[in-house]
């Protein structure tokens, strides 16, 4: 699950494409971020200098209630936990076994027992006990090749996860061989995902005969995937259907010279491979937060002697457009009792969250001193700046709120909340 805490409270602000002003607090634009004193005085370079209390407020349109955060004392800025944190874009885990699209390759035994181990390392809500184990088999032949083996793998592999109902890994062939185009920009490849039926329109007259046994590539590079033919009714300059092995894991619907084929000599004669490519979960926020924790899993390999592993490792990025909903979320928690799981969700869930951001954060600390008790109060403001750079952001524009933010925090604009 997205997981947050909060020392005492924690707001978010969430920025908009919005032009900026320089007047009283009423004339912010719609998503426009602007730092005001107490009174409502528009910050600037200058002024921040002078003035120990402000405000973050973010206009919301006519007709809207602002939104404020109390009066922040820049003296309670603890300077080193103030930051700001660009987007990155998140990415999923790979792996890849013999060619990975460069190089590599599976050494191809004859009458071996292949077996592919994948150890789902689950981050989900589930009933596996933590590790759930997938497997992939082939016996290979009296004269086995990588493209046998790997088109069974694929198989193999693309089967067992199909009993999955939202499958976390997508498997998918890779091949050396540069192919051959299937036609011309008039020609058409269509294929429904799930289905293992591709219909070949022949609008040319230059389309060619494709073979059962024949590989079929979704693109044009090596790094795209490969499926082989099981059955085909495509004879040259004409029209037909074939039937892929495997079904396909994506709509396809594609000019014919933007997808190959390559021969079944080809394939045998070239370097073939397995990826295997964690897939984001469904995510409805507040409630399925599956693809904001990356899946993971191993792979072991047992009879490939030589065949290279390569992985790469996942990362949920940051400023991610689910990743700043889900904080949005969170901060809403403040506002009112959300339930956090389940059914009904009595209340409704404010998202403005749209694409995705570079993040802000401030954090100030004060004393309380009460007849009984004393302590610490924190508070931590997170201010989410489209990656797009609103110009009420952007370093380069006169009292931008990062340049003013620098100054309040460290008493001069040094660049270290700069957004470009």
């Amino acid at each position: 699950m997205a997981t947050f805490s909060q020392s005492d409270i924690t707001s978010l602000f969430i920025g908009a494409a919005a032009t900026k002003t320089t007047g009283a607090i009423s004339t912010l634009n719609d998503g426009e971020i602007g730092l005001f004193t107490p009174a409502g005085t528009r910050l600037t370079e200058a002024n921040a200098a002078t003035e120990d209390e402000f405000i973050i407020v973010k206009g919301r349109g006519t007709g809207e209630i602002i939104y404020l955060s109390g009066v922040i004392n820049k003296n309670d800025l603890v300077d080193a936990s103030c930051n700001r944190v660009v987007y990155t874009a998140a990415t999923q885990k790979v792996v890849t076994i013999g060619y990975d699209g460069s190089t590599g390759s599976i050494t191809a035994t004859n009458d071996n027992d292949y077996h592919v181990r994948i150890n789902m390392r689950e981050g989900r809500t589930s009933n596996h006990g933590g590790l759930y184990v997938k497997h992939g088999f082939y016996t290979s032949d009296a004269s086995a090749t990588q493209a046998e083996i790997v088109s069974e793998l694929h198989k193999s592999l693309t089967n067992e996860f199909s009993k999955e109902p939202d499958s976390p890994v997508l498997v998918e062939a890779l091949c050396n061989h540069a192919g051959t185009a299937i036609g011309t920009a008039a020609d058409l490849a269509v294929g429904v995902a799930g289905s293992k039926s591709v219909v070949i329109t022949d609008g040319s007259g230059a389309s060619v005969l494709l073979e059962a046994g024949d590989f079929l590539r979704i693109g044009t590079g090596t790094t795209d995937e490969v499926y082989k033919i099981a059955e085909a009714s495509k004879a040259a300059t004409a029209s037909g259907t074939i039937v892929l092995d495997v079904p396909l894991a994506a709509d396809l619907s594609l000019a014919g010279n933007a997808c190959e084929y390559i021969t079944a000599a080809q394939a045998a004669a070239g370097n073939l491979g397995i990826r295997l490519t964690a897939v984001a979960g469904t995510h409805r926020i507040g409630k399925l937060h599956a693809d904001l924790q990356n899946v993971d899993f191993d792979v072991t390999l047992q009879n490939f002697t030589e065949s290279p592993v390569v992985a790469t490792a996942s990362s949920p990025g940051n400023g991610t457009q689910k990743q700043v909903q889900e904080l949005e979320f969170f901060c809403q928690g403040n506002e009112g009792d959300f339930y956090r799981m389940g059914e009904p969700n009595l209340f409704d869930k404010r998202s403005e969250a749209t694409g995705n951001y570079d993040l802000i954060t401030l954090k100030s600390k004060s004393n309380y001193q009460g007849s009984i008790v004393s302590g610490p109060i924190n508070k931590t403001y997170v201010l989410a700046l489209p990656t797009t750079a609103p110009n009420y952001a952007v370093a380069g524009t006169a009292d931008d709120i990062t340049d003013v933010l620098e100054v309040l925090v460290w008493g001069s604009a040094n660049g270290n909340f700069a957004i470009t």
